[in-house]
């Protein structure tokens, strides 16, 4: 909301929707200021609607909107060929209903930094299809990703953070993949999974923590897989809840911290596999026995 240069300093408003917000320094590294806005607040269609092998290539520009029905970026499931967005870390896109809102289809999308919307930041359906690297989503009036329907996300690098609802919602066959994704401080859950979805969560330095509920809840035949190095911890509740047939595995070096509650839980016939080097501390049931209405926690490894 304001640059001042000569003492090398610029003012932010937090858009973040969790009652309080991590404060802290930025000691170096480059600041970029957009000079184009275009506000959309006026008018009646969407912001950017893709037709068949859709191009849109947009740099150093804010798109921002006060609507509550009309999406920023909108592809129809109508549409032909692969829908490409090239936003190259240079586009900001602050209110609407929606940023990205994708029904069938398949969208290249480079880096895209969202906040403020009505509803979800980036909304994906009916077999969409979105590789979106470097997505930022911030402060969104519900989920921050939400995907539906044989859908899937590949959201590399990304910070899902400070959302009303879910930080990422996965459902009904759906897939959400991310390498070094960060999902922390959303109000509701970090990453929730149901309804035979997947999702793996990998890298060194992907982390889900700092939620209001669950880090991880996993249900209703879903499968999730958290790699090498990667940390669950510190969320209000449960780091990681596994319920109805659903399945999660651990890999060695994985951390999970479940802050106020159970580390790992498992309820219903969910399967838990946590390989040895997977650091926990609270278990539901015990490990390697069956409790919980049939739920299981085991540590044995392949020999």
């Amino acid at each position: 909301t304001d640059v001042d240069a000569a003492n090398n300093r610029i003012t932010i408003a937090n858009t973040a929707r969790n009652a309080t917000f991590p404060g802290g320094n930025v000691n170096g590294g480059t600041v970029k200021a957009l000079n184009t806005v275009i506000d959309f607040s006026t008018a009646a269609t969407h912001g950017f609607a893709f037709g068949n092998y859709g191009y849109l290539w947009i740099r150093n520009v804010a798109l921002i909107s006060t609507s509550t029905s009309k999406d920023c970026f909108r592809v129809d499931g109508s549409s032909a060929g692969t829908q490409h967005l090239d936003a190259d870390l240079d586009v900001g896109v602050n209110g609407w209903r929606h940023a990205l809102n994708m029904s069938g289809n398949f969208a290249q999308c480079a880096s895209l930094t969202v906040s403020n919307t009505f509803s979800h930041g980036v909304y994906v359906t009916r077999g969409g299809w979105v590789n979106a690297q470097n997505l930022i989503v911030t402060g969104c009036g519900d989920r921050g990703a939400n995907l539906a329907n044989d859908s899937h996300l590949q959201a590399d690098l990304c910070c899902i953070a400070g959302n009303i609802g879910y930080g990422v919602f996965v459902s009904w066959g759906s897939t959400f993949h991310t390498y070094h994704g960060v999902i922390v401080h959303n109000l509701s859950i970090g990453l929730y999974l149901q309804g035979n979805s997947t999702s793996r969560f990998e890298g060194e330095f992907a982390r889900i923590s700092g939620n209001g509920s669950h880090g991880v809840y996993v249900t209703r035949g879903a499968m999730f897989y958290l790699s090498v190095q990667a940390r669950v911890e510190n969320n209000g509740s449960y780091g990681v809840l596994c319920t109805q047939n659903a399945t999660t595995h651990l890999t060695s070096s994985v951390t999970v911290n479940g802050n106020a509650s159970t580390d790992l839980r498992a309820i219903s016939h969910g399967f838990i596999r946590a390989v040895g080097g997977a650091t926990y501390t609270t278990t539901s049931p015990a490990v390697n026995t069956t409790s919980n209405e049939g739920a299981y926690i085991s540590t044995y490894t392949d020999t």
